[in-house]
């Protein structure tokens, strides 16, 4: 009894890690040999009149040979115990086996979705810093060109000024031209009258000496009155 308890597989299970690394060694449980209970119950010595010498004693006991069916068949069961539980632990340890496999395999998934992330977070900082880089460019350009569209407003008013200027000036010159051109008909017309005026009074003075001097003071007379008669209207009014 106390030999066929012992463990069947006293090893420990092989570590995932040196698994990993080394080649997978064949993992086989010790099968416990069948008919080990047969055997035990053939060498039971412990029976009293088991030995020799108690045979040549005594008579063999009808009881005793059921007693020791007994035990062969509580032995068999016992050995059928032990084999479904050693292989219980068999399928256990497989299982076990297969698990650290899969731990394994999935750590080494993690380390690569850990790695791929920190490379897509690295690329994502990348583009939040073109993003921002990009959208203070934005903001410089359009603050100059709201400063050029300002100082293009400016120009084209300045210009529109100019303009305006220019044309009253061209105004202003055509009114001078004008009037310079009427001046200069005044003056023709005034030259053309003096001649006249001096061929009149050299013509009157061949007439009478004289009388030239008399007419102009009358005129001059004429004109004076005629000068106050329109001051004394606008006084009145």
């Amino acid at each position: 009894m106390e030999r066929s308890s012992a463990t069947p597989d006293a090893k420990q299970p092989l570590r995932a890690s040196f698994l990993e690394n080394s080649p997978r060694r064949k993992r086989q449980l010790p099968e416990p040999a069948a008919g080990c209970g047969m055997r035990r119950a053939q060498s039971l010595s412990f029976l009293p009149g088991s030995g020799a010498q108690g045979s040549r004693r005594r008579l063999p006991d009808p009881g005793q040979g059921r007693l020791i069916q007994h035990i062969a068949a509580k032995l068999k069961e016992e050995s059928l115990v032990r084999l479904k539980v050693a292989k219980e632990l068999k399928e256990e340890k497989r299982l076990r086996w297969r698990t650290e496999d899969e731990l394994v395999a999935t750590q080494k998934e993690v380390a690569r979705l850990t790695h791929l992330l920190n490379a897509k977070t690295e690329e994502a900082s990348a583009l939040s810093r073109d993003l921002a880089e990009a959208r203070r460019l934005h903001d410089t350009t359009a603050d100059r060109l709201a400063e050029m569209e300002k100082q293009q407003h400016a120009i084209n008013a300045q210009r529109q000024r100019l303009a305006a200027d220019q044309r009253h000036h061209q105004e202003q010159e055509a009114a001078l031209e004008q009037a310079y051109e009427e001046l200069d008909a005044e003056r023709r017309e005034t030259a053309r009258l003096r001649c006249k005026y001096d061929a009149l009074i050299s013509a009157i003075d061949d007439f009478q000496p004289g009388a030239s001097k008399v007419l102009l003071e009358k005129v001059a007379e004429q004109e004076v009155s005629q000068a106050k008669a329109r001051t004394f209207s606008a006084v009145d009014i």
